[in-house]
C-alpha cells in the first residue's frame, strides 16, 4: 500500500468516526435518547470478552445487576490471541455444566502497530475476528441448548462504523503486502458483521433458539483509542 492509499484508508476511518460522533451529539441535542430498562434476568447465564475495562466492563457490571452469572474471560483466563487458549478456556467452561444463555464478544484491538498473534495472524484480523469466530463456534452447542422459544441464546458481537469504509482483501487478509493499521482494523470489523449475518441466516434457517447479533457502540472514550492519533 502507498503513502497516498494508506493515508485515504485513515480519512475514511476518520469520517466514519466524525459522523458516529456528530449523530451522537444531534440524538442527544433532540432528547431522544432513553435508556433501555431489562428485566431480572436470574439464573441466566452470560460470557463477556473483553470485561475488565472499557465497554466490557460496564456490560459486564450492568448484567451482573441484572442478576446474571456473569464470565468475564479474563478471570477464567482466555486470550483471544491464541486458538489453543480459546480451546481451553471452553474446555474449562463445559466442565462446570452450567448454561450459557448470552455470548459478547467484545474484546478487540484497534489501529495497533504490525505486530501477530501466537498463531501467526496479523493481529487485528487474528484477535477481533478469528478469535471471536473460534469462540463463537466452540459455544454453539452450550447456546443451542440454552435457548428456549420465550428465551431466546444470543450472540452479541461489537463492531464498529468502519466497516462502512472497510473491503475485504481476500488475496491478502493478513495485511502482510503493505500495512495500514487503520485498513486493517476497520476489515477485522467488516469481518466481525458479515460472519455475524451469516451465522444468523443459518441458525433462522435450521429454527435454533438463538440469535445471532451486532451492534455499534458508538464511540467510546475507552483505552482502546489510544493508537489513534488524539489518544495517549
Amino acid at each position: 500500500m502507498s503513502p497516498l492509499s494508506a493515508a485515504r484508508a485513515a480519512l475514511r476511518v476518520y469520517a466514519a468516526g466524525a459522523a458516529v460522533i456528530l449523530a451522537q451529539l444531534l440524538r442527544r441535542c433532540r432528547g431522544g435518547f432513553v435508556e433501555p430498562v431489562f428485566p431480572p434476568q436470574p439464573d441466566r447465564v452470560a460470557i463477556v470478552t473483553g470485561g475488565t475495562d472499557g465497554i466490557g466492563y460496564c456490560t459486564a457490571k450492568h448484567l451482573a445487576r441484572l442478576g446474571m452469572h456473569v464470565i468475564i474471560v479474563e478471570f477464567l483466563y482466555c486470550d483471544l490471541a491464541s486458538m489453543t487458549s480459546i480451546r481451553q478456556f471452553v474446555q474449562k467452561f463445559k466442565v462446570k455444566k452450567i448454561p450459557l444463555h448470552v455470548l459478547i464478544n467484545n474484546a478487540g484491538v484497534m489501529m495497533v502497530p504490525q505486530r501477530k498473534t501466537r498463531d501467526g495472524f496479523e493481529e487485528h484480523f487474528g484477535l477481533n475476528y478469528l478469535g471471536h469466530f473460534l469462540l463463537t463456534n466452540l459455544l454453539l452447542d452450550t447456546l443451542r441448548e440454552s435457548g428456549s422459544p420465550g428465551h431466546c441464546a444470543r450472540v452479541v458481537t461489537v463492531s464498529s462504523a468502519t466497516h462502512y469504509v472497510a473491503e475485504l482483501n481476500m488475496d491478502d487478509l493478513q495485511s502482510s503486502a503493505c500495512y495500514s493499521p487503520h485498513t486493517a482494523y476497520a476489515q477485522s470489523k467488516l469481518a466481525l458483521v458479515l460472519f455475524t449475518y451469516h451465522l444468523q441466516r443459518l441458525l433462522a434457517a435450521e429454527g435454533s433458539h438463538v440469535t445471532a447479533n451486532v451492534v455499534d457502540p458508538g464511540v467510546v472514550n475507552t483505552d482502546l483509542y489510544q493508537h489513534v492519533f488524539w489518544g495517549t
